[in-house]
């Protein structure tokens, strides 16, 4: 990704922490703030460039998929499909198929 390129999506990335809130939710902090999916992430965001992953996070916002927080708390949160089954997720490798969990059909 060139230069311009770069600083574009920068820019473009503050401008949406500052239309959603501009401080980190938990916190109030306006340092080192970081945009936070807030049911987890649909994609690897690491794996796209700057300027695709400020389109789909634009998108997410409009769905209101996002949340503003400082990087010590996006840390804390984590992310929920990294969470042990006994917090919510469903093992999919391990359920009979056509139930979830207690073998109550989808």
């Amino acid at each position: 990704m060139g230069k311009r390129q770069r600083d574009w999506a920068r820019r473009a990335y503050d401008r949406l922490i500052q239309e959603l809130g501009g401080k980190c939710v938990k916190c109030g902090t306006t340092e080192k703030l970081t945009i936070d999916h807030i049911e987890g992430c649909e994609f690897d965001h690491n794996s796209v460039e700057w300027s695709q992953r400020v389109s789909i996070y634009r998108r997410e916002a409009k769905e209101n998929k996002l949340q503003v927080l400082c990087d010590k708390h996006n840390c804390q949160k984590g992310d929920p499909r990294d969470r042990p089954d006994d917090e919510g997720q469903v093992d999919l490798f391990t359920e009979t198929a056509g139930t979830l969990g207690d073998n109550e059909p989808f």
